[in-house]
């Protein structure tokens, strides 16, 4: 099971060119503030201490204002406000971990539309009389002048083996 730090072992750090304001853990910032190792913010902002005035964020945002997101690649877990996360899972738009893999809120998936409701009484005599229609035309088609008792008959049988496998199919 993955390690869930405190929210009180994060730091909070303000992109220089866009102003959000995000939350990474103290040890992934040490790490960064020793090695000068490039990093990015939530908007793919490079950002990297030491060569651009980035400072740790003022107490801007109470800690509760905050969703901890964990990339899906490396594992590292993040602060973002709420409000930027809203903003994501309704535009659906990419954003980067600290560590700049490419993160997306998935579209919601929308269930199946319900089954049509069944058939009233009538709606299934007129379906039986189409099927019966459709099993008379066949006939004709296939031997004109010939509709007698014999071929009436098989024409009625066609239909109703018709409306059987219908009800099957449902």
């Amino acid at each position: 099971m993955a390690y869930d730090p405190p929210i009180t072992d994060y730091t909070k750090i303000t992109c220089t060119t866009c102003a959000l304001v995000f939350c990474v853990t103290n040890d992934f910032a040490k790490s960064r503030k020793y090695t000068k190792v490039v990093f990015y913010c939530p908007n793919s902002h490079h950002l990297q201490y030491g060569t651009n005035p980035l400072q740790d964020a003022p107490h801007t945002a109470p800690i509760e204002a905050y969703v901890r997101l964990t990339c899906g690649n490396c594992s590292i877990q993040y602060l973002v406000t709420t409000a930027f996360e809203s903003n994501q899972k309704r535009t659906h738009k990419t954003f980067k971990c600290p560590n700049g893999h490419n993160q997306q809120f998935p579209p919601e998936v929308k269930p199946p539309p319900p089954p049509p409701p069944p058939l009233t009484p009538e709606q299934v005599d007129y379906t039986k009389m189409i099927a019966y229609h459709e099993a008379l035309s066949r006939i004709a088609l296939f031997k004109p002048g010939f509709l007698n008792k014999k071929s009436l008959r098989l024409a009625i049988n066609i239909a109703r083996n018709a409306i059987e496998l219908s009800k099957l199919k449902e």
